[in-house]
């Protein structure tokens, strides 16, 4: 947020890029960071659920970053595109955080790599 203070014309005079690195860092802050000790998702995080949610999130990032520097001028890919055109998965990212520990290693594993999967289609079909 200071961040976008100090920009002069607020978050449309950023690159694409930067929007990218301000919304997934908004992301990690109020979806991985934050944390409710009185709510059954997040009492605890085991250490393999805190490294998928990472692993995703910065699988997106990193995909995101790629689709917009290898855009092309004719067919550009903006955060606003990635936004709306994969907007179940980037909800999906924030919805992680909910899942149970209790379910279980291996339930949540299949989870977060289902998780990931979508990740990666949902970009090979934006720039395809």
């Amino acid at each position: 947020d200071r961040y976008q203070r100090r920009v002069h014309g607020g978050k449309d005079s950023l690159s694409e890029s930067d929007k990218i690195t301000l919304e997934t860092a908004k992301l990690i802050r109020e979806d991985f960071l934050q944390q409710n000790a009185f709510s059954e998702h997040d009492k605890t995080c085991p250490l393999y659920k805190t490294v998928w949610m990472l692993k995703n999130i910065v699988c997106f990032y990193e995909m995101a970053i790629k689709a917009v520097q290898e855009t092309s001028a004719d067919n550009p890919i903006t955060w606003n595109r990635i936004r709306n055109d994969l907007s179940k998965v980037f909800v999906g990212l924030s919805e992680m955080k909910f899942q149970l520990p209790d379910d279980g290693e291996e339930k949540l594993t299949v989870y977060y790599k289902k998780q990931h999967e979508e990740i990666v289609n949902g970009f090979h079909s934006l720039v395809d």
